[in-house]
């Protein structure tokens, strides 16, 4: 379950570089003097992404955790018992 949780927190990592590229389209867009508004929705998109990834990947992750964590207090009862 931990190892579930750290691959789970690698993802979340990933998402959240979805921000960093929608800034990235946005200071392109203006440095290019572009007057669409492709690059924003783009960005919007990309911000949207990140978000609902990092939400997921966080709430799985805290599961993780707390099922590791039963798992663990559980094997210690058994072994004072």
């Amino acid at each position: 379950n931990i190892r579930k949780s750290m691959v789970l927190g690698f993802f979340y990592a990933i998402f959240h570089m979805f921000q960093i590229a929608a800034i990235y389209v946005v200071v392109l867009a203006l440095v290019d003097g572009s007057t669409s508004a492709a690059p924003a929705w783009q960005a919007l998109v990309l911000l949207l992404v990140s978000i609902l990834g990092r939400a997921i990947m966080n709430r799985f992750s805290q599961l993780q955790q707390t099922h590791a964590g039963y798992f663990m207090a559980a094997n210690k009862r058994l072994s004072m018992g």
